[in-house]
């Protein structure tokens, strides 16, 4: 029924629908106590009222469900922070889509008196890979291939670290000419305070391994959307293994880097992280020691 369908209350009908008497009206007081004690309500007096949670992502995340980003921890001392989302989500017809949660908060810090702004944005993207050669390896530059990723557990083809990662779909979900799909979650934001500071706060995932719990729970709502789910649903059970190495300093431009004989970059100051060595996978990146700029990032992938 539209809005306009909808009659308005004629003035008085509610009144006159009500108990006139003294004895009426405990009468209806005592019949609403019983009927609240017996729903919801009651127990929202006790604090325990049970609101629907709101969920994100083609309804993969739910609200307090464990991640920082989807509670209150996310808004740190802010009381009056938001928490927002918009999504696409894909379809049989269209099968791409995508979602972000984005918590924002403006507080005075209680050190300085400064104001702090908080911004972060958690984004997944679920689409084949790009056609050009180019495009593809923007996924390296991109970090999902970076020497900080491991694998996914379980035989899942991908990677993940504590900001996100990426997950290649079943066949099923291959577009027409044959190119897979993937998901790719990435967490970023950033931390304000004052006129002058600001400093990279990506939002908080929880670790690499529930990462990984996000991104295979919003790879499935996203197949499910489009269509091309398998018969039993992705899932991350196990821990995750092939840990990346720690970063290892270089102060000489003559040093080999990521362990390859004869790869110099012919600078000093610089570091570089060897991640996971696997049959499928093998990645390096090399980074400025004092100002983390990334130089080189290698991925050899089969």
């Amino acid at each position: 029924m539209s809005e306009k369908d909808e009659a308005p209350t004629a003035p008085g009908r509610l009144r006159r629908a009500l108990p006139q008497s003294r004895r009426g009206r405990l009468s209806l007081t005592c019949a609403l106590v019983l009927a609240l004690a017996g729903t919801g309500l009651g127990t929202w007096v006790a604090d325990t009222w049970p609101w629907p949670k709101d969920r994100y992502c083609w309804g993969a995340w739910e609200e307090d469900s464990g991640p920082e980003f989807l509670g209150d921890k996310a808004f740190g001392n802010d009381d009056d922070g938001s928490r927002t989302s918009r999504e696409t989500a894909p379809t049989r017809e269209r099968p791409t889509g995508r979602c972000e949660v984005a918590i924002a908060g403006d507080y005075e810090s209680s050190y300085d008196g400064d104001k702090v702004s908080i911004d972060q944005q958690v984004s997944v993207e679920y689409g084949p890979v790009p056609k050009a050669a180019e495009a593809r390896l923007a996924l390296i530059h991109d970090g999902f291939l970076g020497g900080d990723m491991v694998p996914l557990p379980d035989g899942l083809p991908g990677t993940v670290n504590g900001h996100g990662g990426l997950l290649v779909l079943p066949k099923s979900c291959d577009a027409p000419d044959g190119r897979p799909t993937i998901v790719t979650m990435r967490a970023s934001g950033t931390y304000t305070s004052g006129p002058s500071y600001s400093q990279n706060d990506p939002a908080g995932l929880g670790g690499a391994r529930q990462a990984a719990v996000l991104l295979v729970a919003a790879a499935n709502r996203g197949m499910a959307a489009a269509g091309c789910a398998p018969d039993e649903p992705l899932r991350v059970s196990s821990p995750l293994y092939d840990l990346p190495g720690e970063p290892e300093r270089s102060f000489r431009p003559d040093e080999d880097v990521c362990g390859i004989r004869g790869l110099r970059l012919g600078t000093e100051d610089i570091e570089d992280q060897i991640g996971a060595a696997t049959r499928d996978l093998q990645t390096c990146t090399v980074r400025g020691d004092r100002n983390d700029v990334t130089y080189l990032q290698l991925a050899t992938v089969t």
